[in-house]
């Protein structure tokens, strides 16, 4: 793990610094359907070098490189589909059914990919270059930080001025949390009442 001052993708001496709160979030399935778990763990510390975020905004800045990954797996799912339907739609229809299915799956993933990808490379060009930066150092650090504990997901709300400045409600949509886990993730980051969150800071 990387010291509070260095870079958690590179070890480099950092420059962008950010402090999380750990969410915490457990999927059951159950006869009824699917629920979820969640509980606030720690504030954690990290840090992103300048390097490493440019890096990270170039990749931004980039439709191919953003949507290599996802049309890769999407692109597999297309061409599986077509042979699928080569294969077996005169033979077994079902199958055969299958297989468009498929190929309408593979098509919509790719085109949402693209979509995106041109969205969010729109909204960093809008942005001042610092700030553009220090959005993508925090999504570098978000790509090195720990997914998982246990068996749970996790993910984590930024201490910001943007973060404070949000409503329970506001928090509970941006981070996907339960109702009543959002007003305590709202107390915590504002220093009030007391939690999981208050435990020693780790860093990463």
């Amino acid at each position: 793990m990387a010291a509070k001052n260095q870079c958690i993708a590179c070890g480099a001496d950092a420059e962008y610094s950010f402090r999380a709160l750990e969410v915490q979030t457990l999927p059951l399935r159950e006869v009824t359907g699917e629920r979820k778990v969640q509980a606030l763990g720690r504030f954690t510390e990290g840090a992103v070098c300048r390097d490493c975020a440019m890096r990270g905004l170039s990749d931004k800045l980039s439709i191919a490189r953003t949507v290599r990954r996802d049309v890769l797996v999407y692109g597999g799912i297309l061409l599986a589909g077509i042979l699928v339907v080569l294969i077996f739609l005169s033979r077994v229809r079902v199958i055969g059914l299958v297989g468009f299915a498929a190929i309408v799956c593979g098509c919509l993933g790719i085109y949402q990919a693209f979509g995106n990808a041109i969205r969010h490379r729109r909204e960093a060009e809008a942005l001042p270059e610092e700030e553009a930066l220090a959005e993508a150092a925090w999504e570098v650090f978000l790509r090195k930080a720990p997914a998982k504990t246990g068996d749970s997901d996790l993910t984590y709300i930024p201490l910001t001025p943007k973060t404070l400045a949000m409503k329970n409600g506001d928090l509970m949509i941006a981070y996907d949390l339960l109702p009543e886990l959002a007003v305590k993730a709202w107390d915590l980051i504002h220093g009030k009442g007391d939690g999981p969150g208050v435990l020693p800071e780790k860093k990463i």
